[in-house]
């Protein structure tokens, strides 16, 4: 069940858990187009733009009546974020590389 403070989207799914799974697609778009621009140190500048960008998604757009901290929102996510990001970008780069 959803927390007293949070609406559940599905009877599964928290509003909390839907910011993880967009983080969790916007690493993997982030990597795809990193990897297909062949892009090397500048990478990490273009994941770190579409992390910032998906913290005003997650606070306007996904869950604008959430009674979260801003630092809440911008840490929810961040790990998940980070190691699909990294893993996803080194693949395609080393798959692209090899063909």
């Amino acid at each position: 069940m959803a927390s007293k403070g949070e609406k559940a989207i599905t009877p599964r799914l928290k509003k909390s858990g839907l910011v993880y799974w967009m983080r969790f697609g916007l690493a993997i778009l982030s990597a795809t187009l990193c990897a297909f621009l062949r892009l090397n140190a500048e990478g990490a500048v273009v994941g770190a733009v579409i992390y910032l960008t998906s913290y005003f998604l997650a606070r306007y757009v996904v869950e604008p009546d959430i009674n979260l901290a801003r630092y809440e929102i911008y840490l929810s996510g961040l790990g998940t974020y980070l190691v699909t990001w990294i893993t996803f970008w080194v693949l395609l780069h080393t798959l692209l590389e090899t063909l």
